[in-house]
C-alpha cells in the first residue's frame, strides 16, 4: 500500500507541470524553462546524491566508460528528451491535445519494460490495464471530445509531445536498470548534467536573449518555474525511483494514469467546475486498476500468472 500511496502522489506532482510549464514557457520560452528547472533540480539534488554515495545499497558497477555511456544515455535520449520535448510541444499545441497523447506513456513502458527488462504481461497485468483504460476513457472524454489531433497547425506540437512520451517511458524504464549501481538522486543528478550541456547551445541559438528574458519575466513565471524543479522533477522523480526500485517497471507504469485524473481535477478547480459523475467513475476505475496491479498483484503473486 506505500508504494500505492507514494506513486499517487506523483502522479499529482508530475500534473502540475502541465500548467506551470503552459505559463513559464510563455514568458521564458520552453528550452529556458527546461534548462533552468535542470540546473535548479541538480542543486536542489546534490545533498541527498552526496548522502545517497554512503547509504544507497548499490550492485558492482561497470568501468567508468560502460557507466559514463549509460548516464549519457539516460540523460540526453530520456531526460532531455522528456522534458524539452515536452515544454516545447505544449507550446505549439493544445492542452487537451498533450493530455491525450500523454495517455500512451504507460503503454510505451510496458512495451519498452518487455524488450528491455524482460518484463511479462500476466494476467493481472491485462486486467489492471484494461480496467485502467476504461477509466482513462471516461476521465478523458472531454479531452477526447475537444482534442484535435489531426489538425495541421499542430501536428508538430503533437509530435514532439509524443516524442517527449517516447523519452518519459524510456528514461523510466532505463533507470530501473541503473538503479542497481546509483540511488535516485545519484541518478537525477548525473542524467541532468549530461543533459544540461547538450541543452544550452541549443537554447542559446533558438532562445537568443534568454538571460535578459530570465530578467524580466513576472515573478508568477519564476514561481512556476521553481514548482517544476522543486516537485514535478526533483521530489517526484526520487519518490518514483524509489518505488520503481522495489517494483516491475510495468506495475510502475499503470499508475501514471492518475494523472489524467489530476490533471483533470486541477483544470476544474481553475475554471471552478463541478465533478462530474464520469470523472468519479473513471478516477475509481483507475485506481482499481493501480491498486490490482501493485498492491494485489504484490499480495498474491500467484494470481498474477
Amino acid at each position: 500500500m506505500r508504494n500505492l500511496l507514494l506513486l499517487t502522489l506523483v502522479n499529482f506532482l508530475w500534473a502540475l507541470q502541465f500548467p506551470t510549464a503552459k505559463r513559464a514557457s510563455a514568458e521564458a520560452g520552453p528550452m529556458t524553462v527546461t534548462m533552468v528547472s535542470l540546473l535548479l533540480s541538480i542543486a536542489f539534488l546534490l545533498p541527498l546524491a552526496h548522502r545517497e554515495r554512503r547509504t544507497w545499497p548499490a550492485g558492482g558497477r561497470p568501468g567508468i566508460g560502460r557507466a559514463w555511456a549509460a548516464l549519457a544515455l539516460l540523460g540526453v535520449m530520456g531526460s532531455l528528451v522528456a522534458q524539452l520535448f515536452l515544454n516545447w510541444g505544449v507550446e505549439r499545441s493544445l492542452a487537451t491535445n498533450a493530455s491525450v497523447i500523454y495517455l500512451t506513456t504507460p503503454v510505451l513502458m510496458a512495451l519498452l519494460a518487455s524488450a528491455m527488462l524482460g518484463e511479462r504481461m500476466r494476467g493481472t497485468r491485462w486486467l489492471a490495464f484494461a480496467i485502467s483504460i476504461g477509466g482513462v476513457l471516461l476521465v478523458s472524454a472531454g479531452d477526447l471530445r475537444e482534442a484535435r489531433l489531426a489538425e495541421t497547425r499542430y501536428l508538430v506540437g503533437n509530435a514532439l509531445v509524443l516524442l517527449s512520451c517516447f523519452g518519459s517511458a524510456f528514461y523510466n524504464v532505463y533507470s530501473k536498470r541503473l538503479l542497481h549501481w546509483y540511488g535516485p538522486a545519484q541518478l537525477l543528478v548525473a542524467s541532468f548534467g549530461f543533459a544540461v550541456p547538450v541543452l544550452l547551445p541549443a537554447m542559446l541559438y533558438y532562445e537568443p536573449g534568454a538571460w535578459r528574458r530570465l530578467q524580466e519575466i513576472s515573478g508568477v513565471a519564476w514561481a512556476n518555474i521553481f514548482s517544476i524543479a522543486a516537485l514535478s522533477v526533483s521530489l517526484a522523480m526520487v519518490l518514483f525511483f524509489r518505488v520503481l526500485h522495489r517494483i516491475d517497471a510495468m506495475q510502475a507504469s499503470l499508475s501514471i494514469y492518475l494523472m489524467s485524473v489530476f490533471g483533470v481535477l486541477l483544470a476544474q478547480a481553475a475554471l471552478d467546475e463541478k465533478i462530474t459523475p464520469a470523472l468519479v467513475a473513471g478516477g475509481l476505475l483507475i485506481c482499481a486498476g493501480t491498486y490490482l496491479i501493485i498492491v494485489y498483484e504484490e499480495r498474491h503473486p500467484r494470481h498474477g500468472t
